[in-house]
């Protein structure tokens, strides 16, 4: 038996979230730590940025936690409690 494989929401759904946050974020499945941790939030981030032509607020890495980008402290902050 296989074990379930994690259910990842993929875009925010919430409106505060989405006025926050954008419609979108970076989302790493696990990767090893490390350089290849490292490596995969590179080429996310770069794929997003390509692809949303903004930069990520928030990245999400799968049993890694999460990152919170902001300009200031504040919007760091707001992004984490969302």
């Amino acid at each position: 038996m296989q074990p379930a494989q994690p259910r990842v929401v993929r875009r925010l759904s919430l409106p505060d979230q989405i006025v926050l946050l954008g419609p979108a974020f970076v989302y790493v499945p696990y990767t090893d730590p490390g350089l290849p941790l490292a490596l995969a939030v590179r080429d996310a981030v770069r794929q997003f940025v390509d692809t949303q032509q903004r930069v990520p607020k928030v990245l999400l890495m799968e049993n890694h936690g999460a990152i919170a980008l902001g300009g200031t402290a504040q919007e760091v902050l707001t992004s984490h409690r969302c």
